[in-house]
């Protein structure tokens, strides 16, 4: 068994397996009659099998339950990233990215995206809608492999152990880039030049 999650709301847990399987378990039981289980874990029969995601060809290095939506997302060593939608009796896939050249190690849903890291040396960013399944964002170190990744629960702040020590950054910059020239101020906003004189009532795009 490789690192599984609990998600606290659904009473709910995942499990990423070596058989390239992953696990989504029913624990509502063990909620509703706390005195349930006691230390024999394996026979407990208030822990339900919900259902078995088997889409990954080899070893399931890591699933997560998204924050806020039903929706769980794993990575593999078959260097693919996978998204797959929960409902109240089953688990459908609704994406697979490919875009890492070797093991995917870690993934996490980040806002509106999932950023995944690998044996690579990669860091992937991903758009869950993209009918494409390749990286919107790659950053790549020379030599260091990645082994996780981890978001802050309120900042934009992310955190990728790598083999020599941990790669602090943040997915987006939160001051645009700007100059100001001769009275005007220019920055860069939505892809956009914008310019503002300091006479001027509103900024306008250029």
């Amino acid at each position: 068994l490789m690192p599984s999650k609990i998600e606290y709301q659904l009473e709910d847990k995942s499990g990423a397996s070596m058989d390239s399987t992953i696990i989504l378990w029913d624990t509502s039981a063990l909620v509703d009659n706390p005195s349930a289980g006691g230390t024999d874990f394996f026979s407990n029969s208030e822990v339900v099998r919900k259902c078995t995601l088997d889409n990954h060809e080899l070893t399931v290095t890591w699933a997560m339950f998204h924050p806020t939506k039903d929706i769980i997302v794993s990575c593999s060593d078959d260097r693919s990233v996978r998204s797959w939608r929960m409902d109240d009796l089953t688990c459908v896939e609704t994406g697979c990215f490919i875009g890492h050249h070797h093991h995917v190690t870690s993934v996490i849903p980040f806002r509106d995206n999932f950023i995944s890291v690998g044996e690579d040396r990669r860091i992937c960013v991903w758009d869950p809608t993209s009918r494409t399944g390749e990286p919107i964002l790659k950053v790549q170190r020379d030599r260091d492999r990645f082994w996780a990744i981890a978001s802050h629960p309120t900042n934009n702040l992310l955190a990728a152990a790598h083999d020599t020590g941990m790669l602090v950054f943040k997915l987006q910059r939160e001051r645009p880039a700007f100059t100001i020239h001769n009275g005007v101020v220019y920055w860069v906003r939505e892809q956009s030049v914008r310019c503002l004189l300091y006479t001027s009532p509103s900024p306008r795009d250029s």
